[in-house]
């Protein structure tokens, strides 16, 4: 997946094994658009969800806590749309050094 394949999408780091809280927060995943890609990583799972509807802001950011995201992530991120960085340092260093815009 390149570029364009991840506009309109957010990831999710998810860190948790436990398969039931896993579950859970896929469920939730699938409530509000499709998983385009996962992987499994020490801690945990990361996630590229794709909603079905263009999302604010405000929505983006709520929804990324309603999957099950880490806060700290969160919050980071949020600083970096502030600033005006808007690319996922996250998804970005998984794949190769390729900017993952979201």
């Amino acid at each position: 997946m390149k570029g364009l394949d991840y506009q309109n999408t957010f990831g999710i780091d998810l860190d948790t094994k436990d398969k039931k809280l896993v579950k859970f927060y896929v469920k939730r995943m699938l409530s509000i658009g499709s998983i385009i890609q996962k992987y499994e990583t020490k801690k945990g799972w990361h996630f590229r969800v794709k909603p079905n509807q263009k999302m604010t802001l405000k929505l983006y950011i709520v929804m990324r806590d309603y999957c099950g995201d880490d806060p700290r992530r969160i919050v980071k991120d949020i600083v970096r749309i502030w600033s005006k960085q808007s690319y996922d340092h996250l998804f970005m260093a998984k794949f190769k050094g390729q900017k993952i815009y979201a």
